[in-house]
């Protein structure tokens, strides 16, 4: 290497869905950035196990439970998720609370063509009878502003959702009707202390931020 360049870093390639990565994963790494490049491939919750499998990243979090050949698959814990809107497009759109009707006739945001957030919700809520105009809004952050300046309604976890219900720009248009998200951390089966690290900073932020299972 040149005198004076910067000092060679192992890479860390971790693939995370959008909304883990811009609420609790990006902050658990920060004390692995001084010393390892971060190689972060934002994707799909249920499709994070594609780029492992592929050989893309060394871990991923996702939601399938079932290990990969090679790898291992530990619990992480459960995000929530709750159908949201502006007070005013729930007042335009559901003067009459939410029902198969106004579901359908509702716009919805959808963070990208592989979300089913909320299409999973409707199809349980109006045994698959509603098929809303859709908006497309692929950034977690953008997406959640999509929904507080009233664009359309959609499922927003808690953890990026509660500060603006609780300033009063959000509001569950469905109480009772959330869904939890379950999600796991895979990982190549290898003796690494750079994995080790890895995993234990995400699992330590999944024990503070996520919905943990009953012990015992």
């Amino acid at each position: 290497p040149v005198e004076g360049g910067p000092p060679r870093m192992a890479s860390l390639s971790v693939a995370v869905n959008a909304d883990s990565l811009a609420t609790w994963v990006l902050p658990a790494l920060v004390p692995l950035a001084e010393q390892f490049r971060l190689d972060l491939h934002r994707e799909d919750q249920d499709h994070t196990s594609a780029l492992l499998r592929d050989g893309v990243v060394m871990a991923a979090v996702t939601s399938q439970a079932q290990p990969l050949p090679g790898c291992s698959s530990t619990l992480l814990g459960a995000m929530r998720y709750r159908p949201m809107a502006s007070p005013r497009f729930l007042a335009r759109w559901f003067p009459r609370g939410v029902g198969a009707a106004a579901l359908h006739r509702a716009p919805v945001v959808v963070f990208d063509r592989k979300d089913d957030l909320q299409h999973a919700y409707l199809r349980r809520r109006t045994h698959g009878r509603a098929d809303p105009p859709s908006h497309h809004v692929p950034s977690s952050a953008d997406f959640c502003t999509a929904i507080r300046l009233g664009v359309g309604w959609g499922m927003l976890p808690d953890l990026q959702s509660r500060e603006p219900e609780t300033a009063g720009e959000l509001m569950d248009i469905d109480p009772g009707h959330g869904v939890d998200v379950v999600l796991y951390w895979q990982q190549w089966r290898l003796q690494s202390t750079t994995l080790d690290r890895l995993a234990a900073a995400v699992a330590q932020a999944a024990t503070v931020h996520l919905i943990q299972p009953p012990s015992g």
